[in-house]
């Protein structure tokens, strides 16, 4: 997909058909961003019982995806669905306190 993308784009710069600045050029761009742009799913824990989360019952009820994944990028709790399952089933703990943690699995847009 990409290589034909690449050509197509390649052939309307040389007949002076694509230009970044007009509808068809930002049409381009945005599919050009799409085709570079993959989904993961990421695991986010974050621990509810720091001092950040006043309110706990909103916070669980109301919380975003985003405010969500701002909180574990504090407590530097996020990892890939691969790296989560393999320190789960190992030897390798990721110390879950199942009374105050919350988890949330995420997709999110990552960068080829």
């Amino acid at each position: 997909m990409k290589t034909l993308f690449d050509e197509l784009k390649k052939t309307m710069q040389k007949y002076d058909l694509y230009q970044h600045d007009d509808e068809v050029g930002e049409s381009l761009d945005n599919l050009e961003n799409a085709i570079n742009t993959n989904i993961e799913t990421r695991v986010y824990i974050v621990d509810t019982c720091l001092d950040d989360y006043d309110d706990l019952p909103t916070f669980r009820n109301d919380c975003t995806d985003d405010e969500f994944i701002e909180y574990a990028e504090r407590e530097g709790r996020i990892y890939s669905l691969e790296t989560f399952a393999k320190k789960f089933n190992g030897r390798e703990s990721i110390a879950i306190n199942f009374n105050t943690d919350m988890i949330r699995f995420i997709q999110v847009p990552v960068s080829l």
